[in-house]
């Protein structure tokens, strides 16, 4: 009795360029995310957001990138700060009510002076995640980047 492999679906080269495609999207994505976490311009990589802690600069040194585009543009890093806050505070007392049974009002207070506290910490990180997410989405360059070579500029 000899085996045979039942008949796979033949897949087209069209699906395969498209979920290539995805792929590639997807790694960009996470490597645009990374870098706006390592707190990094979206366009060139250096590492120029932040004059000091809570203060933007409001351009990339290096590629002249402007950062704010508009009035309420870090709106959206609001949202990123607020729901990672959420998402440290319900795992962190999720796990520690499994873990401990210490009472409520210990709860309410180590984790309301985390939800204080997370916001502050996490201020920079969540512009430098906005700014990577809509430079990623957008790609709005509104400054051409002097790194990169133009054809027959500079002869």
């Amino acid at each position: 009795m000899q085996f045979s492999f039942p008949d796979l679906p033949r897949v087209s080269p069209k699906r395969k360029w498209h979920d290539m495609k995805l792929t590639h999207r997807i790694g960009r994505l996470l490597s645009s995310l990374w870098q706006g976490w390592c707190l990094g311009c979206p366009r060139c990589g250096e590492r120029t957001l932040f004059r000091r802690w809570f203060t933007m600069y409001e351009q990339c040194a290096v590629c002249h990138l402007k950062f704010e585009r508009e009035q309420g543009y870090f709106l959206g890093a609001m949202y990123i700060n607020y729901a990672m806050t959420v998402g440290i505070v319900l795992v962190g007392y999720f796990v520690l009510e499994w873990v401990t049974e210490i009472p409520l009002a210990y709860h309410l207070v180590l984790w309301g002076s985390v939800s204080v506290l997370c916001p502050l910490l996490l201020f920079r990180r969540s512009r430098g995640l906005w700014l990577a997410l809509d430079y990623f989405v957008t790609s709005a360059d509104d400054v051409p980047n002097p790194r990169e070579e133009w054809p027959g500029e500079w002869n």
